[in-house]
């Protein structure tokens, strides 16, 4: 069903530590070096750049120039362990933005509507799944296609009423990184998001974002290490202290987020009552 990937040649070095201070909304450690501080960090869908239409030939490259061992992982072994990988794949604007222009190309095929790029990321379409969507993964599979639902909910022992019916607009989602007719459009977690008891400085982030700053928090703290061991310098030295003790407060807060949060069940903000 899917085509071979060439895999990508091996990862640049780390770059260089950014404290909390350098830190722009939007800005995660993965990429930059840059841990969210004051629930900025982080990327949501719908934010960042603008979507741009691509040419259909671009996108399909770009997806397919992907590490195939990484999308495959998920896309034909539904082995969950790799959605993190894809997630730090996307952290590349242009391959979530491939991913959206796929969505709307398959979006066109299947319905043989018309509507301009533009027009149908802000165009709220429905989405099908067979069960209900798993908590604290980084994103949950939905289908364009109502029929392909359908066909997972046989296959594995299910009635229709086991579908799951969301509307959401396209730039809201992650895109679909398929050029099947099954289009599996990955819709970001949002368990966690609608929390209002909590630190106010974590609110309308989801968990997975949080578990993915602590990683990126002992990430930041490796490489202060690392830099503090090459250039000779103690770790109990000003600045490698300073910015080793700024991100294990940082790590303390998010640590009491999560267990304020423990027992909260949040609500799919895009469900609809199935018709």
């Amino acid at each position: 069903m899917h085509g071979r990937i060439p895999t990508l040649p091996p990862t640049t070095a780390l770059p260089r530590m950014i404290t909390f201070d350098d830190c722009k909304k939007g800005e995660t450690s993965a990429k930059t070096g840059c841990t969210p501080q004051e629930g900025g960090g982080g990327k949501e869908a719908g934010s960042g750049p603008k979507p741009v239409e691509m040419e259909l030939g671009e996108a399909v490259q770009v997806v397919r120039d992907l590490p195939d061992s990484t999308m495959d992982g998920w896309l034909r072994n539904a082995d969950k362990n790799y959605k993190p990988k894809i997630m730090e794949l996307m952290e590349d604007e242009k391959v979530k933005n491939a991913g959206l222009n796929l969505t709307h190309q398959v979006h066109k095929g299947s319905t043989g509507e018309d509507i301009s790029f533009d027009e149908f990321m802000d165009t709220p379409i429905k989405m099908y799944r067979a069960g209900d969507s798993p908590p604290d993964e980084p994103f949950t599979s939905y289908s364009l296609s109502k029929e392909v639902a359908e066909d997972f909910a046989r296959k594995s022992g299910e009635g229709s009423e086991s579908i799951s019916v969301i509307e959401i607009k396209p730039r809201d989602t992650l895109g679909s990184y398929q050029t099947t007719a099954e289009a599996e459009v990955f819709i970001p977690s949002w368990e966690g998001k609608d929390f209002e008891d909590g630190n106010p400085e974590f609110k309308g982030r989801s968990n997975f974002e949080l578990d993915q700053d602590i990683k990126n928090g002992i990430t930041d703290i490796r490489a202060i290490r690392s830099y503090a061991k090459e250039k000779g310098m103690d770790l109990d030295e000003e600045p490698i202290k300073v910015k080793t003790d700024e991100i294990i407060k940082q790590y303390k807060k998010i640590r009491k987020e999560k267990e304020d949060r423990e027992g909260h069940t949040s609500r799919n903000p895009h469900q609809i009552k199935q018709t």
